[in-house]
């Protein structure tokens, strides 16, 4: 898991990402998926850059998918923090 900085349409948002294959939901390809803080919108068809600023963890398989959604929310945490949000 990442804390980036997402660029997309001229505006940057703080970005929590994973690269990997998603060991708790059973994934087998290697994907990134991005979290952008503060964003509401649709994405798909738009070109986003993605700038990669702190490793924050390993990826690891979850028991129960409540934990992997707690667990983001504490890498959100850690994203702010390290770019001196809240």
């Amino acid at each position: 898991m990442y804390a980036c900085k997402a660029l997309v349409e001229g505006q940057s948002y703080l970005a929590v990402t994973n690269v990997g294959n998603r060991p708790t939901v059973g994934g087998e390809d290697v994907t990134v998926e991005a979290w952008l803080l503060d964003f509401d919108g649709d994405l798909y068809g738009k070109e986003l850059t993605l700038k990669f600023y702190k490793f924050l963890r390993c990826e690891k398989k979850f028991e129960k998918l409540q934990d992997l959604q707690a667990q983001i929310l504490k890498d959100r945490e850690k994203t702010r923090n390290f770019f001196g949000e809240k």
